[in-house]
């Protein structure tokens, strides 16, 4: 495989892993905030009966569960989408094992090739 070929598959490559490394990093961050909301939800029932009252045209209690389910599918999502970032992760990373063996492969049949050449040269010029 020529040189600048490898190059370019490395540099790819890193650029992936870069895009990967950033995605997760707004993932996690994301799935922390909607964790964040979900206790605050999970708070503000536990004091609700406190703060209810006759002129609420809902169940107050109904409309906590509602954003609590909310929240909640907001943590799944983020959730989810980390772990589709960590599988695109591992993908990566065996990717870049198998380029670090087709190189050690190249780079072996290379150093062959070049012991043959000298090995000719230096018989035919005897």
């Amino acid at each position: 495989m020529p040189e600048w070929l490898v190059s370019i598959i490395l540099g790819v490559f890193t650029l992936m892993g870069a895009v990967v490394a950033t995605i997760g990093g707004v993932m996690i961050a994301k799935i922390n905030t909607a964790k964040k909301h979900a206790e605050s939800a999970a708070a503000s029932s536990a004091t609700a009966a406190e703060q209810t009252a006759n002129s609420h045209k809902t169940n107050l209690r109904d409309d906590i569960d509602k954003l609590t389910s909310i929240a909640q599918a907001a943590v799944d999502t983020a959730q989810a989408s980390v772990d589709a970032v960590k599988t695109v992760q591992k993908d990566i990373g065996g990717l870049r094992e198998e380029n670090r063996l087709d190189r050690k492969a190249a780079d072996e049949r290379i150093s062959s090739v070049e012991r043959a050449l000298l090995n000719h040269l230096t018989n035919t010029k005897e």
